[in-house]
Formats: structure tokens, sequence, C-alpha cells
């Protein structure tokens, strides 16, 4: 298994002209950053290495919520039982129609760690949330050798559906490491 992620961002402005000769100022900001690459041929406690992946579309019922159980899934490779002792990535996706022909008109989600046995990972505390309109897109990654434990008492992740009548489709992949 590998998987790489590319995180550059540029950003161009140009203020309105002044009522003078002069040339409007211009400004361009590039920022980029480590391309995220985790691979098997690494151990999982170093930094790159991962030898677990989550990747999965939800369909969430109008008002219903979804816990993922990040210690119990079925990986990309159809095996059962897998579970994360480190996660090193995340992504969350809420699929509008422009998105992927399965995508819907709902109107948000939220993340949250699960009521029971919650991961606090990304959120800080139990209580926080992330908030995803239509087609809005989540995404957590850390170059850390260590990830961010999941262990028996801190592994699920709750994805609850805020419109009342639209199924949400939400696409997530996890990334990280089974030891």
């Amino acid at each position: 298994m590998s998987f790489s992620d590319n995180n550059n961002v540029t950003l161009s402005a140009t203020t309105p002209r002044a009522a003078d000769d002069f040339s409007p100022p211009s400004y361009n900001v590039t920022v980029t950053k480590p391309q995220v690459v985790i691979k098997n041929t690494q151990a999982n406690n170093a930094a790159g290495g991962g030898d677990q992946s989550l990747a999965q579309v939800f369909a969430i019922a109008a008002a219903a919520s979804v816990t993922i159980d990040l210690t119990s899934f079925t990986n990309v490779a159809g095996q059962t039982a897998s579970s994360f002792a480190r996660l090193k990535y995340l992504m969350v996706r809420l699929l509008s129609p422009g998105d992927d022909a399965a995508g819907t008109l709902c109107s948000g989600i939220q993340l949250a760690p699960g009521a029971t046995n919650g991961w606090t990972g990304v959120f800080g505390t139990a209580t926080s949330t992330i908030v995803l309109g239509n087609g809005d897109v989540f995404k957590w990654e850390t170059q850390k050798a260590a990830g961010v434990t999941v262990d028996a008492t801190h592994k699920t992740i709750t994805l609850t559906n805020s419109d009342a009548s639209l199924v949400a489709k939400v696409q997530v992949i996890a990334v990280g490491g089974s030891t």
C-alpha cells in the first residue's frame, strides 16, 4: 500500500486600481507543505509509515448518524476486522452532485467524536464538532511518526446528517498503522 496527498496552495491578489496613474499593487503567496506519503514499506511508528487504510462512501439517512469504529472495519483490500493503532490521515467529503454521481443536495453534516469511546484526535475535546456543507471537504494529516493514537477508549467518529429530508453521501478516507 502507498498513499500520497499533495498540499500546495497558491494565492494571488490584485488591489483595485487607485484613482491616480500608478499601477495597482499585486501580491502572490505560495505555501508549499511537504507532500504526505504513507507507505507500508516503512515501520508504522516511523514518519510516513502505515499499513492500514479505510476508504468508504457512507449513505446516511436524513437526520440520522453513522459511527465509524477505527478499531474494527473492512480495509481497502477487503480484509475484515482491520484496526488502526495510530491515524496519520483523515479526509471526509460531503459529496454533492457536482463531485460525484452518487452525491446529493444534502445541506450538511457534522463530524464529532463518538458518544462512546470517542476519538478526539483532531477534535480537541469530546464535545467538539466539525461542520461541513454540501460539497465541503475536511482534511487532516500529520507527518509525526506516532500519528495520533487510536485505542479501545479513543476509537469512534460519528457522522451526523444535519438535513431533515435528504440522504447524505459521505466519502471517508483514513490512513494509518495497525501497530
